[in-house]
């Protein structure tokens, strides 16, 4: 969580000294990043983080790594019936954006976001599978680099992300 609504956060049960402390492990990264999308299915039904529902699936500390899934749904799919491009980058860049948060403890920007597309995603699949990881990581900018795949195992896309740190 961030700093920045301290009275905020105390509503929301957390100490100050917790909730401005990057992580320290798995499990404290675990609990800033499901606090993250606890959040975002607690706000505004009619925002698109609420619509692509993310679901934390695991992370490594030490790796600086995390795995996020997204159900697929059929407002998901452009004209030609298979998941539009902007929804998968958007799944990418939330992937990254909201790990980038909670991994630094810091409100973020995207800066840069750089799709590869690679292989359509169908919608006989039920998830989409995002993996980033944490490349390079200053007091000001955190560089990230993402894949998203398809249950079936063919890589979707690529991504290459960096992120201004408030």
């Amino acid at each position: 969580m961030l700093c920045i609504k301290s009275t905020r956060l105390r509503k929301k049960g957390f100490p100050m000294n917790q909730a401005c402390m990057p992580p320290r492990n798995d499990l404290e990264l675990q609990a800033a990043l499901q606090r993250q999308f606890d959040g975002i299915m607690s706000g505004d039904p009619r925002r698109i983080m609420y619509m692509l529902a993310p679901k934390l699936i695991s992370v490594n500390y030490a790796g600086r790594e995390s795995c996020v899934d997204y159900k697929m749904e059929p407002w998901m799919l452009n004209a030609v019936g298979i998941l539009h491009g902007g929804v998968l980058s958007t799944m990418l860049d939330s992937t990254m954006g909201n790990f980038s948060r909670a991994f630094s403890a810091k409100s973020i920007l995207t800066l840069n976001l750089q799709l590869s597309f690679s292989a359509p995603i169908s919608p006989s699949e039920e998830w989409v599978h995002t993996q980033c990881r944490i490349t390079s990581i200053t007091n000001r900018f955190t560089h990230l680099i993402a894949t998203a795949w398809a249950e079936s195992g063919d890589t979707a896309a690529t991504a290459t992300g960096i992120f201004y740190l408030k």
